[in-house]
């Protein structure tokens, strides 16, 4: 399994406010290091975000999956994230390379 992709999306700081793209497998360990301060983690998981429509609204490992990836930019704004990482690595390129352009809005 790769490690998730962290997209920094202001200056860094001790404790960055985290959106997490994905809550399956890799999304959930992920929230889970995070939230037990595992240095090769950082960041605190706020939100997340799924585009599975039966995930909306659950939540996992702690954290609320608040919409889809193109809540993406409103989200950031709403809760004050300063970092975003994708956890999802069985995305294909053009997954990837969709949900990286949203996260660049």
């Amino acid at each position: 399994m790769s490690e998730p992709q962290s997209i920094p999306v202001a200056k860094q700081h001790e404790e960055m406010r985290t959106l997490v793209i994905g809550v399956g497998e890799t999304g959930c360990m992920t929230i889970e290091r995070m939230s037990s301060g595992e240095s090769s983690m950082p960041g605190n998981p706020v939100i997340a975000v799924d585009d599975d429509p039966q995930k909306q609204g659950r939540i996992f490992a702690g954290v609320t999956v608040e919409g889809v990836c193109e809540d993406i930019p409103r989200l950031v704004n709403e809760f004050g994230i300063s970092q975003i990482v994708f956890a999802i690595p069985s995305a294909t390129r053009e997954q990837r390379s969709r949900i990286y352009d949203i996260c660049l809005k």
